[in-house]
């Protein structure tokens, strides 16, 4: 290190024996108090000390902090390490209290833990890179004890995917099989292409808007009418079943109201063919018909008490053959 004693070079011819001790003398004041020094028991040199260029060391050791900006700048600046940067586990701890950007690859033997901020993996744009773990299985993300919450826009799981908690799903597409464990519930819309039990199924209670067999379907249907005029409670296509029957409840705004009723049809695509039996009513009346209108199968209710403030009420399930 260069330092400026403050005196030119001794020259015998005009500087004293004085002027050489009071020169000694300095140079002594420097190496004690201002040059940094090294020895095999490792010197120490009290202070600060800045060097302008640069400083190669085969172990770099900071007892308290490494950190950028300037010497007197006591809160640090942005600390840029350019070349790959290993932590061994002979580190025990490395924080990073601010912002700290790897532009290389940083490699840590150890545990890493982020405390105080959040782990953000940044896809730089145009340079897309994926997270993936150094070997291709055996990696756990998170733990029994310690578990991740994830928002993901597609999940290919080539093993085994267990759900302990709520999985909220967009799609969930299932090429070969699905193992369902003995408690599931499906909140919302479910919409499924196919379903095999090779086994039993068993439901408590199975609630479901239609359910249909082999060659035949089970379909809940409902509505209301609110005046005299021939009233369409329910349809369907006609090429879905020709063979058709009602199980009508209904009822109305009198508390003492009650009515039941069958009607077994089949139709030829362009008549309706029916019959009416095991019917009840009390204060209710109700005249139901069903018809082809078109490509539809409609049933037809006149119900000549029905108004806004006598609402007749029916609930159906239609039998198809399919």
């Amino acid at each position: 290190m260069a330092l400026l004693s403050g005196f030119d070079r001794i020259e015998s011819s005009n500087n004293t024996f004085s002027d050489w001790l009071n020169k000694t003398n300095e140079m002594i004041d420097l190496f004690r108090d201002n040059a940094v020094t090294a020895n095999s028991s490792g010197a120490n040199t009290d202070g600060n000390v800045r060097i302008n260029g640069e400083f190669v060391s085969n172990t770099l050791i900071a007892f308290d902090e490494l950190r950028g900006g300037d010497l007197f700048d006591g809160n640090g600046g942005q600390l840029n390490v350019t070349s790959n940067t290993v932590f061994t586990s002979n580190a025990d701890f490395v924080t990073f209290q601010s912002n700290t950007t790897a532009e290389a690859n940083l490699s840590v033997e150890g545990t890493l833990f982020v405390s105080e901020a959040n782990l953000e993996y940044i896809l730089i744009p145009d340079n897309y890179n994926d997270l993936i773990p150094n070997q291709s299985t055996g990696r756990l993300l998170g733990n029994t004890d310690n578990r991740w919450e994830g928002y993901f826009t597609d999940v290919d799981a080539t093993g085994n995917l267990s759900v302990d908690g709520v999985a909220t799903v967009g799609e969930l597409v299932v090429t070969n099989a699905a193992s369902l464990p003995s408690t599931l519930t499906f909140s919302g819309v479910t919409n499924f292409e196919d379903i095999t039990v090779t086994g039993v199924a068993s439901f408590a209670n199975l609630e479901v808007q239609s359910l249909t067999t082999n060659s035949a379907a089970l379909v809940g249907t409902g509505d209301v009418v609110n005046s005299t005029t021939p009233t369409k409670i329910d349809e369907f296509d006609k090429e879905v079943s020709k063979g058709f029957k009602y199980i009508i409840h209904g009822e109305n705004d009198d508390a003492t109201s009650a009515y039941a009723i069958e009607i077994n049809c089949s139709h030829n695509g362009t008549d309706v063919f029916f019959t009416r039996f095991g019917e009840v009513s009390n204060n209710f009346d109700a005249v139901l018909v069903p018809q082809i209108n078109g490509g539809n199968v409609e049933l037809i209710a006149t119900c000549s008490s029905a108004s806004v403030s006598n609402t007749h009420s029916f609930n159906m399930v239609r039998i198809e053959t399919r």
